[in-house]
């Protein structure tokens, strides 16, 4: 019986090779001998496996090492590498040509990943004071600068928090400033910028308690020292301001009301006194100004309201009279100025209305507005001098005419007034006199005598009520040699009233 060698297989007889492991088969007809061979042979193999195994896992160590060594390089002068190691420089100018020459190269969230932590680091620069404000703002500029957008959400919310920070610094300088200037007002305002992430939060805090109240203090002595003067004005500035700066402050708020109260009052007293001295005069305008400027100071009192409006009442009562007066002289134009002036500064009395449509009303009506129905007047032609050398050019109207025109009123009219004078060129002769003849509804109303050179001015007035129609002829004052007018008519007024 035959066994192979190499695994201890039974062979069949005949056989070249192992069936079992395909080994080579050995004819040995000595046990003994098979045996040690087999040992032997095995030995060999086994020695001949383990030096194939060894040479396999160093070949393949030498190959990891390779490709360990070729990643490593490959890592480490990858660009993004480069731009880290260029940060980590501060060299972000170097950082930025790199980023620019391998833009393609470079995967964005690799780049954004990179600059993040850089901004952040430099924030944590600031908050540790390893860096100046200067220097922070100018590198994170420069990383903005590099252009990736999806960065500056990050960039500027770190930015906002370096300027906070940065203001909040800047005002616990002043501050302690301030308090060494005893400024306190200036100091409060200062340290309360003082944010909780500041490393002097709680120093400021400490501060600004001692600021309060080295600052109340010195508000008190100053208020008592307006007081005294009777300054309420001073007072109130003060303690205004004061607010200004604690604007909760229950101490300053009820000094503040109390001081005002008594100003009040102080002004109230004065404004009455003074106006009631001015209404004493009849000087109405004055009394309302005083009263008026005393309520625009204290807003709301009873007291001054009312004298107030009795000031003004008797004022406007006082302009009515004076517009009456003016209307009596006939001086109409005079009395609605008079009563347009004030109702613009009181708008809401509608008795000044009133008595401004009244008077417009009544107001008298120039002759030479009215358009004839019959014949004509050439009004305001020539030089109205008289014989006397006297000139009429500032009439209301004025005429220098032979001849007649006739004019419709409807009955609105009651009263005619007019002027006359004999006209410079009337004749010498005695018997050559003009003639004014004033019809009313085709009766005569008025003769005139007759007009020399001798005649003065003379000023008449018609009672014209009910006339529907008024006719004026002008006769006489030519001879054979001139037709010339010899008459002037000026002054022609028709009145309401």
């Amino acid at each position: 019986m035959m066994f192979c060698i190499v695994c201890g297989a039974k062979l069949n007889e005949g056989a070249r090779f192992c069936h079992q492991c395909g080994s080579p088969v050995r004819n040995i007809t000595n046990p003994y001998k098979r045996e040690e061979i087999e040992k032997s042979d095995s030995a060999k193999k086994v020695k001949k496996k383990n030096k194939i195994k060894r040479i396999i896992i160093i070949l393949v160590l030498l190959l990891l090492l390779a490709g360990i060594g070729v990643c490593g390089a490959m890592w480490y002068f990858n660009p993004i590498q480069d731009i880290n190691r260029a940060l980590n420089n501060n060299d972000i100018e170097t950082a930025q040509k790199i980023y620019s020459e391998f833009k393609s190269e470079i995967r964005e969230d690799d780049i954004v990943d990179i600059l993040t932590k850089k901004v952040n680091g430099i924030w944590e620069d600031f908050q540790n004071n390893q860096k100046e404000y200067s220097i922070v703002t100018v590198e994170i500029q420069s990383i903005k600068n590099i252009g990736i957008d999806k960065i500056n959400d990050t960039i500027n919310k770190r930015m906002e928090d370096i300027n906070q920070l940065n203001n909040s610094r800047v005002a616990y300088e002043s501050a302690n400033t301030y308090m060494k200037e005893r400024n306190y007002a200036n100091a409060i305002a200062q340290y309360n910028l003082v944010i909780e992430s500041d490393s002097n939060y709680e120093s400021a805090m400490n501060k600004l308690s001692e600021a309060l109240g080295l600052y109340k203090a010195e508000i008190e002595n100053s208020i008592s020292e307006s007081l005294e003067a009777e300054n309420y004005e001073n007072a109130i500035s003060i303690l205004q301001n004061a607010l200004v700066i604690l604007p909760n402050d229950t101490d300053l708020t009820i000094k503040l009301s109390l001081v005002q109260s008594s100003y009040n009052e102080k002004i109230k007293k004065d404004a009455i006194n003074s106006a009631s001295n001015y209404a004493n005069n009849q000087e109405w305008s004055n009394a309302i100004k005083v009263t008026k400027e005393a309520l625009d100071k204290i807003n709301d009192d009873i007291e001054l309201q009312n004298a107030y409006d009795v000031y003004v009442q008797t004022y406007i009562k006082d302009i009515i009279n004076q517009s009456e007066e003016l209307v009596l002289n006939k001086e109409y134009g005079n009395a609605l100025a008079l009563l347009e002036k004030v109702h613009k500064e009181y708008p809401d009395y509608s008795v000044l209305g009133d008595k401004m449509e009244e008077i417009e009303n009544r107001k008298p009506i120039l002759l030479s507005e009215l358009v004839p129905v019959n014949g004509g007047i050439d009004w305001n032609k020539g030089t109205p001098t008289d014989t006397f050398g006297n000139t009429y050019s500032t009439a209301l109207n004025y005429d220098i005419w032979n001849g007649e025109v006739e004019y419709r009123l409807y009955g609105e009219y009651s009263t005619f007034s007019f002027s006359i004078a004999p006209y410079k060129d009337l004749p010498e002769e005695e018997k050559v006199a003009g003639h004014i003849q004033i019809f009313a509804d085709s009766q005569i109303l008025f003769s005139s005598p007759d007009i020399t050179r001798k005649t003065d001015y003379a000023e008449y007035s018609l009672d014209i009520t009910g006339v529907e129609y008024l006719k004026i002829i002008i006769t006489g004052g030519y001879t054979k040699i001139s037709n010339t007018a010899n008459v002037i008519l000026m002054d022609c007024l028709l009145e309401k009233e």
